[in-house]
């Protein structure tokens, strides 16, 4: 199930306590993308520039996944955040 259909259906419960530790894990997921973008920066920065044009490389790759789920992340833990300001 998806996580916004989770969320709904806790919201319609009013499960705030759910929804909270819901909250938490994704801030905790956000943490750790955050750090990954940090290092993962520090050591292909230099790769990354030279290839802007080329993003078809490796490196390019894996950050653009890690990107499309740092986004979708983020969208989730703003719904999670918009249920607790509702209830």
């Amino acid at each position: 199930m998806a996580l916004n259909n989770i969320l709904s259906d806790l919201y319609i419960r009013r499960d705030s306590a759910k929804i909270k530790s819901i909250k938490e894990d994704l801030e905790t997921k956000k943490h750790e993308l955050d750090t990954f973008f940090d290092e993962y920066l520090e050591v292909f920065d230099d790769k990354l520039n030279a290839n802007v044009d080329k993003q078809d490389i490796p490196e390019w790759r894996a950050y653009n996944n890690k990107y499309a789920e740092y986004v979708a992340l983020n969208k989730d833990l703003k719904l999670a955040e918009y249920y607790l300001g509702i209830i």
